[in-house]
């Protein structure tokens, strides 16, 4: 049985594209990742930003370069860019390699998650890259995971002493994982700030 299901936003001028990409993307990922899809269709920018304001279940949204009415950069742009909207943008689009090239640094900086090639899709990469943006966008804030911080202070055999942060979280299984970030020194106090709602433990060890 499938474990989840995913609504998509296909925006492309060329309503037999826009099949062949519902054909093979919906084969592909219930294959690989036992995932079923919902589709939703858009001709050009505009209809695409009508769908995402009514349709709050669109998690994704697999966008043409060379749209209509209003373009791809400008529909990005009010999405992400404006609305800040929640939803992984990938581009694939059937122009020149040029004229991706062109574009790119623009689209990865709005937040584009991947650009494509139409005419060489590799729809397995593209089903990897969705389902990475899924599980990124469907993992829980910190306070949830059980994200803390912990310093641990230890003590040399010359008598001085260093504090070492540790970053703390429960992942996927219920395990603990854990990063350290070193020695912060004097800017240890300022976590606090960047990560609001961590808690903090301290816990002394001998080296």
């Amino acid at each position: 049985m499938p474990s989840a299901t995913c609504s998509i936003l296909i925006v492309d001028p060329h309503a037999p594209s826009r099949e062949v990409m519902k054909l093979y993307l919906s084969s592909v990922m219930k294959e690989r990742q036992q995932r079923e899809l919902t589709f939703f269709e858009a001709a050009d920018g505009r209809e695409a930003i009508a769908l995402l304001i009514t349709h709050k279940e669109i998690k994704v949204m697999i966008s043409e370069l060379n749209l209509t009415q209003l373009g791809s950069l400008e529909m990005i742009d009010i999405v992400l860019g404006k609305w800040g909207l929640q939803v992984g943008i990938f581009i694939v689009t059937g122009v020149s390699n040029h004229l991706i090239a062109e574009v790119a640094g623009d689209l990865y900086v709005y937040g584009v998650r991947g650009i494509f090639n139409k005419l060489q899709l590799d729809y397995y990469e593209l089903s990897r890259r969705i389902e990475k943006y899924l599980e990124i966008s469907s993992t829980p804030p910190a306070r949830e995971r059980g994200f803390y911080c912990e310093h641990r202070q230890y003590e040399k055999e010359d008598g001085t002493s260093s504090t070492y942060t540790y970053i703390k979280w429960m992942d996927d299984s219920g395990k603990q994982s854990n990063l350290c970030v070193g020695d912060l020194g004097n800017e240890r106090d300022r976590i606090y700030d960047n990560l609001p709602g961590i808690r903090s433990k301290k816990k002394e060890e001998k080296r």
